[in-house]
């Protein structure tokens, strides 16, 4: 299938490099930059990088060396150029949330795929956009794959060398999951140095966000205690949904923080209100549709004209377990303990104990070889509604998106092809190491978008959990270990014990919000009925509206349905007339 987007807008920040010569000729627009040069040779690191002078010319040396991996060792999230006068070398970041996109053949390079694609004429990829919408954290199908035909993400952990014969990429990390018997210090340490040279970086106000929960509520507390800083701390009350424990949660915290000056914000703004004014992404945003929600709250840093707002974005992903770790348990043995937590998660979703378990079972004899296979078979033989919801499905390794049911025969039939490809070209190893390193990418991607949406409304946000030295300090304890399924982030506990309170550190639950989704799917209605109906990747060959219509019409009467999918499916569209403009209004 192929289609074509016209009209792409100019960024205001990215990096752009035209035909690749190694001459370092490449073009910054509106990044921060900071350079060094030793002996014919620059190091240029573009974006939020911490690293002292003196960092940066060791940094350089090691390069000159071949030890690339030190370029991506310091506090921040940046991107590092090394310009020698017959090679350029660009390196992103180990999850994604700085990328690196290459044009076909690799002529040319950008840290953004828009510009790039405008650059090169490049089409719509219409089997690419299924793949996103149905498979997004199955590395082996995305393959790095854009929407636009020949634009291709680099893949996180791997380094770029350009030169006048073209592009050849080599990871600069080897075992991002290789165990350390330190890594709780080594967490506290680089969440700490992370936070406290961004507050020293900036001269004015410090946000961030303190929702009541352990990651977010954490890095704020961290930066006034560590730095004795006054911090604006931003609570979103939903009056909708259950977050009745977050707020007392946070409330309890800030009053025993007397640097924290608490603002709470009613939410006056819903799921898919004033989508017409939502800012325009790089890529499709899974998230898009919350924009108005996000800059509802966070809209008070810019009011209080803070320079620097913190979140505890990717938190979840690092330090929580996924219910797959119960089949990663099982395949090691460890019965005993997968038993106590697949019980205890199945209860809690009403679930019947023994299919439960007999599910986690046949999941931990599966290769990743043999889990694509069953994706593919999974993929070609579309669930009822009825089963489409059913939580033993998140057991998967790897799994698919609502969105497939809403695939038409045509895209349905390419992305089984693309499946078992995968899955001929995939080694019977175990799964979990590549699921987790498939969802630590997509959730780069999330976050490179998110920074951009946030950016365009003027707020400066910093995401310390996805340093580089934070994520290697995460994925450094044994992903399966990291948390039972009803208790606290026992890594985060161990790192930051006596530096935030017990009211933070000890939560074992989390609040619901989907009351609030729910609303305002209902208060906007028109507004998604009319991207569905209206749709341009029906229009293309990839969904069929009537199955998306019937979905959606169940979800606005209040039944179970894939609602993520919804979303995703709404974003993308939104994504599609920002960049076509007047062509398709």
């Amino acid at each position: 299938m192929a289609g074509q987007l016209s009209g792409p807008p100019r960024w205001e920040q990215d990096v752009f490099a035209g035909d690749v010569t190694g001459s370092g000729e490449w073009t910054v627009y509106g990044l921060p930059v900071r350079r060094v040069h030793q002996y014919g040779a620059r190091l240029s690191v573009l974006g939020d990088c911490l690293a002292t002078e003196t960092e940066l010319q060791r940094g350089l040396t090691a390069a000159r060396q071949g030890q690339w991996r030190e370029l991506a060792c310091w506090p921040g999230s940046y991107w590092s150029v090394v310009d020698e006068p017959e090679r350029t070398t660009v390196i992103g970041d180990l999850s994604g949330s700085r990328p690196v996109y290459l044009a076909a053949q690799g002529r040319a390079w950008s840290t953004r795929a828009t510009p790039l694609a405008e650059e090169t004429g490049a089409g719509m990829d219409t089997d690419a956009l299924a793949a996103r919408l149905v498979t997004p954290t199955v590395p082996e199908v995305v393959r790095g794959r854009t929407p636009y035909t020949g634009i291709r993400r680099v893949e996180p952990g791997r380094l770029v060398h350009l030169t006048a014969q073209g592009a050849h990429t080599v990871p600069y990390e080897q075992d991002l999951l290789r165990p350390a018997t330190n890594a709780d210090d080594t967490l506290a340490e680089a969440l700490l140095l992370g936070v406290r040279r961004r507050v020293a970086a900036v001269d004015g106000q410090v946000s961030g966000d303190f929702s009541g929960g352990m990651d977010s509520t954490s890095i704020t507390l961290l930066a006034a205690r560590t730095t004795n800083t006054p911090m604006v701390g931003v609570l979103l009350i939903d009056a909708v949904s259950s977050n009745g424990d977050d707020v007392l949660h946070a409330r309890r915290a800030a009053s025993e923080e007397p640097l924290i000056r608490l603002y709470e914000v009613t939410n006056r703004h819903w799921l898919f209100d004033d989508l017409e004014q939502a800012p325009a992404t790089d890529l499709p945003f899974s998230d898009a549709c919350r924009w108005a929600t996000r800059f509802g709250y966070q809209r008070v840093a810019q009011c209080e004209g803070s320079s620097l707002h913190l979140t505890g974005s990717a938190g979840d992903l690092l330090l929580s377990s996924h219910p797959r770790h119960l089949a990663e348990l099982a395949r090691r043995g460890e019965w005993r303990e997968m038993l106590r937590q697949a019980t205890a998660w199945a209860r809690m979703r009403h679930l019947p104990v023994a299919s439960t378990i007999a599910a986690v079972a046949r999941a931990s004899r599966l290769s990743r070889r043999a889990a694509l296979a069953q994706l593919a078979k999974t993929l070609g033989t579309p669930a009822p509604p009825a089963q489409r919801s059913d939580p033993r499905h998140g057991l998967a390794w790897a799994a698919q998106g609502g969105a497939a049911a809403w695939l038409t025969a045509e895209a349905r039939e390419q992305l089984v092809r693309s499946v078992r490809a995968a899955a001929e070209e995939t080694p019977a190893v175990p799964p979990g190491a590549t699921t987790l390193m498939g969802e630590l990418h997509e959730f780069g991607a999330y976050e490179a978008e998110l920074r951009q949406q946030v950016a365009s409304t003027g707020i400066t946000v910093h995401a310390p959990f996805l340093d580089n030295t934070v994520v290697r300090a995460c994925m450094a304890w044994p992903w399966y270990r990291r948390q039972n399924l009803d208790g606290p982030k026992r890594q985060l506990v161990m790192a930051l014990q006596g530096l935030v309170p017990d009211v933070i550190l000890g939560r074992g639950s989390k609040s619901a919000y989907t009351g609030s989704a729910y609303a305002g799917l209902r208060r906007n209605a028109d507004t998604v009925r009319g991207l569905v109906e209206d749709s341009w990747l029906a229009k293309a060959g990839v969904i069929d509206p009537n199955v998306a219509r019937t979905d959606t019409a169940r979800l606005l009467a209040g039944a179970p349905g894939p609602f993520a999918a919804l979303e995703t499916l709404c974003s993308t569209e939104l994504w599609i007339r920002q960049h076509q403009g007047a062509a398709h209004a």
